[in-house]
Order: C-alpha cells, then structure tokens, then sequence
C-alpha cells in the first residue's frame, strides 16, 4: 500500500471533463479532502489528442484549489500510441508558467486500447517521458494486463467503482490484492467511486477500503461528490481511521 507521509496520502479527488463550481475547493477542503487531480489530456485510440484543458485553464483551476489549501496534480486519459502527444502536452503546460504538479496520473484503461501483449509493451514509451513529478496509474480494478509494462510508476491506483452493488463483500480487496501481484512495487491507492454510486455504498466501499489500512484513497470525479456523497467521503475510515 501506499506509504504514511507521502504525496499519495490522505484523500484525493479527480476533476474530470466538467469544471468545477465556486464553492467546491472551500467544500472539498472542509470534507477533509487533500488534494485534486485535475484531467489535461483526452486522446484518441489512436493516441491523437481530444479536447484538452488550455494552460490557463489548468493554471485558473490550480490556482483556486491551492487557495483554498488542496495539493493539486494533473491526470490524463491516454492510449498506446499517445506518449509522444502526452509529452508535448506537458510541456505545452510547463512552458506557459503553470506551477508543476504535486503527482501525475496515467489513466490507461482497456477501452483506449490498451490490450494485449503489445499494449503492455507500449507502456515503456511513458516510461520515457520526462514528467515534473511522481507518477502513478490508474485502470480497471482487476488488473488489466498491459498494466503489468508500468513498472516505473510509483503508485498503482485500482478503480473499485460498484455503484449498483453487484459486487460480493472484499471487492476492494481483491481489486487491490490484483494489483500488488501486478505491480509489486507500486504503492497502492484504492480509487472509489462517486458519479453514480449512492452515498450508502459509497459508506460501504469506504469501509472495505479502510480495512485494509491504506495511507490514501480517491473517488472519480468532483462532478459526484456533492451533498450526502461528499459527507460520506468526509466521514470515510481512511486514511488510518481518519
């Protein structure tokens, strides 16, 4: 699991597609809330960019997180192909005086083509890539197996996403005991879900996760975690019975 004292600990939130509202760094940071992860990339398959966040954009969300006393990182969607696109955005983003980010996230889920044995070898060309800060990745809670090629990512983030219960009791357990078998030496960071998942099971996720003692969790995305949501983030066991 993730070690105490680092820039993975405490609870973490991902920004996605939709901007936040005014009030939501004062909220989020009232909830017990750490840090955010804003998303800077959407490719393509084919690993051509989507519609991405402008520098100013990026530089106006951190800005405002940070005032409010969250850490904030960048998160990016991206697909076998796309190193070379998620290197320039980087840079795009480095060179326009945005502050670095506290931590980077890959999202590297099958549905970007991210499949087979080519796509495993695929992940070493982000292993090239000169990013300004820790680096982690995040897919489906079973550990898909192009995942097994991030070796070089310091922490593995598994997405525990149950939102209509269908899942029987210890899935959070098994989705991160699928990742420290696939990337034993990674920290691992339970993602939750938020966007669709009722506050009672979001409670329930919340405590499979504390059982196993982690420094840090997440839940996807913002645009959930409002309301009872976010108070059940806020009353979570986790990290450490925090």
């Amino acid at each position: 699991m993730v070690l105490e004292g680092s820039v993975w600990a405490g609870k973490w939130v991902f920004i996605a597609k939709h901007d936040p509202r005014p009030g939501d760094p004062t909220a989020l940071a009232r909830a017990g809330i750490r840090g955010v992860w804003v998303q800077i990339e959407w490719q393509a398959d084919d690993g051509s960019p989507g519609r991405s966040r402008s520098p100013a954009e990026v530089r106006q969300i951190a800005e405002d997180f940070s005032r409010a006393g969250l850490l904030v990182g960048w998160w990016g969607w991206v697909a076998p192909a796309g190193a070379p696109a998620w290197q320039r955005r980087l840079d795009e983003i480095g060179a326009a005086g945005v502050p670095a980010p506290c931590a980077l996230v890959i999202d590297a889920e099958p549905d970007a083509g991210w499949r087979g044995e080519s796509a495993a070898r695929a992940a070493a060309a982000f292993g090239e890539v000169v990013h300004p800060a820790p680096l982690g990745v995040t897919s489906y809670g079973q550990l898909p197996p192009a995942i097994r090629g991030f070796t070089f990512a310091e922490v593995g983030l598994p997405q525990c996403y149950d939102p209509r219960s269908r899942t029987e009791p210890g899935f959070v357990r098994r989705c991160v005991e699928s990742w420290e078998q696939g990337l034993p030496s990674a920290g691992i960071l339970p993602v939750l879900g938020s966007n669709s998942t009722p506050a009672t099971r979001m409670r329930q996720l919340a405590d499979e996760a504390a059982e196993l003692q982690p420094a840090g969790v997440a839940w996807f995305a913002l645009t959930g975690l409002r309301g009872a949501r976010l108070a059940a983030a806020a009353k979570a066991g986790v990290p450490h019975g925090r």
